[in-house]
């Protein structure tokens, strides 16, 4: 397991303990990490649910895209011009 897998299944274990909602701030702390790599991990777990139901894409105005060093954010409207108008059958 890499590090950062080890990480994130850390923070799931967490969540899934967790009897309330929880913030950055707290996976931070009762992990021991700084606050922008509990952040980076959170999204990462975000973007694996995404990748597995990439069904919800289709309620987001944007396309994230993640690739090995960036995440790339792709307004629909950028593309799909039809999409700003509201014609959802061009």
């Amino acid at each position: 397991m890499t590090k950062n897998a080890d990480l994130e299944e850390k923070i799931l274990q967490l969540l899934r303990k967790a009897k309330k909602p929880v913030s950055i701030d707290y996976i931070r702390y009762n992990l021991g990490i700084n606050w922008w790599t509990a952040y980076k991990a959170v999204a990462e777990i975000i973007f694996d649910e995404i990748k597995k139901h990439p069904e919800i894409h289709h309620f987001f105005p944007f396309l994230p895209l993640k690739s090995t060093k960036s995440l790339i954010i792709i307004p629909k409207a950028s593309f799909w011009p039809s999409m700003q108008r509201g014609d959802i059958n061009d």
